[in-house]
């Protein structure tokens, strides 16, 4: 889990690599009601690290997540807007 303002409101969000392969993203927005929620699918088996960082150097967080079953790095361009482009596959 990985706490991070990934929409540039103020307020922290939250990514979570889960064990379907899935990434969830948890949109806070200050206030402790129930976040607006996003799945990403990466098409992998199982997730067991996700990190985020200015992989595209646009200052938006992108989202990278490992999935060492199948050997793959998924990535995750930020967008804006709550938007994040389709997952790229780097194999390891």
């Amino acid at each position: 889990m990985t706490p991070v303002d990934l929409d540039a409101d103020g307020h922290l969000d939250l990514v979570v690599g889960n064990l379907d392969a899935t990434i969830t993203l948890l949109f806070g927005d200050g206030t402790g009601s129930s976040p607006t929620v996003k799945h990403l699918h990466t098409g992998g088996r199982s997730l067991r690290g996700v990190t985020v960082g200015t992989f595209t150097f646009d200052e938006r967080p992108d989202i990278m997540a490992a999935d060492p079953f199948v050997g793959v790095v998924f990535t995750f361009e930020n967008l804006g807007s709550r938007s994040f482009g389709a997952g790229a596959h780097i194999n390891t």
